[in-house]
């Protein structure tokens, strides 16, 4: 019998922010050094509008993160930039790369009877190329329906929420939150049955620019604080699970998610996964 999945599986249902927008191409003299299509416009006004941040399928972002295992220091204030307070991805751990997307849900898929058929799906780590969030997404709503391995087998995984959690709302501006409790019975985990009991909380905490590799400046990126604490039918001792997004309207080919740390460490100051987009 399979064990319940960890850091790829329960412990993050990690929210692959792949969005399109339409306006200009390099507006707001943010860089060129960015993929194709540049099609976006970042208003940089503190808010993410619904019509800011709609979800497009097939858009490919490469991120770069530590090795697995191996936790790494995170300094979690910002600095004063230029243009005020900043946050710097410009070096850090480069072990694991990997490109990320979202996709229809096929039909032939061994899951597919269990979702509605207008679902995404999206890899979960950048380490384990097999398992994924399935995903509904409306305007201004982004749900996780659940995870799921990418093959069937005696280790396969397939959990389905009674009620999805929302794990991106828009309008987005510093001070909103949202969260809940959320549930999931006869679950299969790494192959081994099992039942659970999530508490969500979802807060907006800050804004500012960040900084990713190559010098590339992106401004008013909204901050997402995420913890989640689980209680599972199989498994004792769960610590809670925080993580901080970086999000944007735009980058490169309208990638929300800039930057993430993630980990059990309240303050996170030494973080189990420090990821990055690469432009």
């Amino acid at each position: 019998m399979g064990m319940p999945p960890t850091k790829t599986g329960l412990v993050a249902l990690a929210w692959v922010g792949l969005l399109a927008c339409e306006g200009p191409v390099n507006p707001g003299g943010q860089g060129t050094a960015l993929p194709q299509p540049l099609d976006c416009v970042a208003s940089v006004d503190g808010v993410l509008a619904t019509d800011e941040l709609p979800f497009v399928v097939g858009v490919e972002a490469t991120y770069l993160r530590n090795e697995p295992g191996v936790p790494v220091a995170f300094d979690p204030a910002p600095s004063e930039g230029p243009d005020g307070t900043r946050w710097d991805f410009s070096e850090g751990p480069a072990d694991v790369g990997a490109t990320l997307s979202l996709q229809e849900l096929s039909a032939e898929a061994w899951y597919a009877p269990h979702f509605d058929p207008d679902a995404l799906v999206g890899r979960v780590a950048l380490e384990d190329p097999e398992l994924q969030t399935v995903w509904a997404a409306s305007p201004g709503e982004l749900r996780a329906l659940g995870l799921v391995s990418r093959s069937p087998g005696a280790a396969s995984t397939l959990m389905r929420y009674d009620v999805a959690p929302t794990m991106l709302r828009t309008p987005m501006e510093v001070g909103h939150a949202w969260g809940g409790q959320h549930t999931f019975r006869d679950a299969r985990l790494g192959g081994a049955p099992n039942a659970g009991v999530e508490d969500w909380s979802f807060s907006v905490v800050d804004r500012g620019d960040v900084v990713l590799p190559g010098d590339l400046v992106v401004r008013d990126v909204m901050v997402l604080r995420t913890e989640v604490t689980r209680s599972l039918a199989v498994a004792a001792g769960l610590e809670a699970n925080r993580e901080t997004s970086f999000i944007q309207q735009w980058i490169g080919p309208c990638v929300g998610e800039l930057a993430r740390v993630e980990g059990t460490d309240p303050t996170l100051s030494e973080v189990r996964e420090l990821r990055r987009l690469q432009p």
